[in-house]
C-alpha cells in the first residue's frame, strides 16, 4: 500500500474500511479457489461486527 493509500484506508469510515478489506479477502480467497469454503466465516464476521458495533457501521 503507498503512503497515499494508506492515508486515504486510514480516513475511510469504519464500514467503507470494511467493505475494502472484505473485497481483498474475497479475491485472495477467489484467485485460490477458496472462497466458498471461507464466505460462511466472513458473513459470520460482518454480523459479529455490526452486531457489536453497531455505531460504527451506520448507513
Amino acid at each position: 500500500m503507498t503512503s497515499v493509500e494508506k492515508t486515504e484506508y486510514m480516513a475511510m469510515k469504519p464500514r467503507d474500511a470494511l467493505t475494502h478489506d472484505l473485497k481483498n479477502i474475497k479475491k485472495i480467497y477467489s484467485d485460490a479457489n477458496a472462497y466458498p469454503e471461507i464466505k460462511p466465516k466472513i458473513k459470520e464476521f460482518i454480523e459479529k461486527s455490526i452486531s457489536e458495533f453497531p455505531e460504527l457501521f451506520e448507513k
